[in-house]
């Protein structure tokens, strides 16, 4: 047998952060009040409740009674200094005190955990029971809050580019480098062929292989010269590049 549901009006969280900071846990505040059965959650859009009354306790029975529920919850949240306070109270429509409780935190990524549990306890104080898994059903959905914003990560991207990238540019720059290692080479061979020509006294067949050396050599150059330049450094800059985003991926935790 379900029990009988009291009815709350869930009020827009009020107080210092930014608008979708505040949109954030007014939509928590209510998912968590939803999960406790025997509380009915009504959450008007502000304007509809602006229409009845400005704000403050003074309005607590213009809102109850307007909005025909049991329960006004009042939540307000503010910074003071690097520390976020956080509070929430449930007056009945004289606006007595039902239940309350608050949360102080130093830093904003713990503000939604400490938040859930001051509900769930003043949930507790109000129906003396336990929440359930899942919200109850409310006048106007939520929708999930989750503790942080899921953003994609591009750690694993990065470690991945940057491997391929380092390694594309090693192997494009070594592939440069070869003309340029070819004719110095050839270089080296054609002196060795001068030397030996000289102590041999004009040998022919030294002079053939020296004016075949003479054009490896050229050849050689005149590849590095043309490709051999460009195919080096521009491997030498992908693979600086690479390195980078390797690096960055092993820094980085989670990047946007």
């Amino acid at each position: 047998m379900t029990p009988e549901q009291t009815d709350v009006l869930m009020l827009e969280v009020t107080g210092d952060l930014d608008p979708n900071a505040l949109l954030s846990l007014t939509r928590l505040v209510a998912a968590r009040l939803g999960r406790f059965e025997q509380l009915k959650v009504l959450s008007p859009a502000p304007a509809a409740v602006a229409a009845v009354c400005a704000g403050g306790e003074d309005c607590v029975a213009k809102w109850a009674e307007h909005f025909d529920v049991d329960v006004v919850a009042l939540t307000q949240v503010g910074k003071v200094g690097g520390t976020t306070g956080f509070s929430l109270q449930l007056l009945d429509p004289k606006g007595g005190s039902l239940a309350r409780g608050n949360a102080q935190v130093s830093g904003l990524d713990d503000l939604n955990e400490r938040v859930s549990r001051v509900v769930d306890d003043v949930g507790r104080a109000l129906t003396t029971s336990e929440p359930g898994d899942a919200p109850a059903s409310s006048s106007e959905p939520s929708g999930p809050v989750p503790a942080a914003t899921s953003v994609p990560t591009l750690r694993e991207p990065l470690l991945i580019g940057g491997g391929v990238g380092v390694g594309v540019g090693v192997l494009t720059a070594l592939l440069g480098v070869l003309p340029a290692l070819a004719a110095s080479g050839a270089e080296n061979d054609l002196k060795v062929l001068r030397t030996r020509y000289i102590e041999a006294g004009r040998d022919d067949q030294l002079l053939t292989e020296a004016a075949a050396a003479q054009d490896a050599a050229e050849s050689a150059r005149g590849q590095w010269n043309d490709a051999g330049i460009y195919a080096f450094w521009g491997g030498v800059v992908v693979a600086v590049a690479g390195g980078g985003a390797f690096a960055a991926a092993l820094l980085a935790q989670d990047l946007p």
